[in-house]
């Protein structure tokens, strides 16, 4: 599995919002914080942003948005299996 980083203008593309609208969205937890990819650049992982669009789409309340990214933000430190 191929996982793309999108830079702000490709995310608030795929979301179909502005820049502004996309940290507030951060801001409130409704969106995942981006990863920083240099101490100016950040990126928001495309999977993240996959799974995000696809529990709006089911209409998930705030309170699961939450939830969603709350759970995909843990899941970016957490221990993974090394392929032998």
């Amino acid at each position: 599995m191929s996982i793309a980083l999108l830079k702000a203008p490709a995310l608030c593309g795929r979301l179909g919002c502005s820049r502004a609208h996309a940290y507030a969205l951060v801001k409130d937890r409704l969106l995942m914080r981006p990863i920083h990819l240099t101490q100016r650049a950040v990126a928001w992982p495309s999977n993240e942003v996959d799974e995000y669009i696809a529990a709006k789409v089911r209409g998930a309340s705030a309170d699961e948005l939450r939830d969603l990214v709350q759970r995909l933000e843990q899941a970016r430190t957490a221990p993974r299996e090394v392929a032998a």
